[in-house]
């Protein structure tokens, strides 16, 4: 198998942007773009996932605290009963 020479990838590049129809400027803007809007989802997959956990964590202190309430209207409840 023969390797690829410099002078066969210059050539194969050359034909690949004629064959696009695009310059090395318009191609290279568009992998830009492409970076960008990977990023942006990235950014926004991440987001989601810290409101997730701290939707998570609220509903965990949420009841939480509704046991607590709970308990504590019990408590009252008894001593009331007991007082009277």
């Amino acid at each position: 198998m023969r390797s690829l020479t410099d002078e066969d990838i210059e050539a194969i590049c050359q034909r690949l942007t004629e064959f696009s129809g695009l310059s090395s400027e318009e191609h290279r803007d568009h992998h830009n773009a492409f970076a960008e809007y990977i990023a942006s989802q990235r950014r926004k997959a991440e987001f989601y996932e810290k409101v997730k956990q701290q939707v998570g964590g609220w509903a965990v202190v949420s009841f939480l605290s509704a046991i607590g309430y709970a308990a504590w209207q019990g408590l009252m409840m008894i001593l009331e009963k007991g007082i009277k």
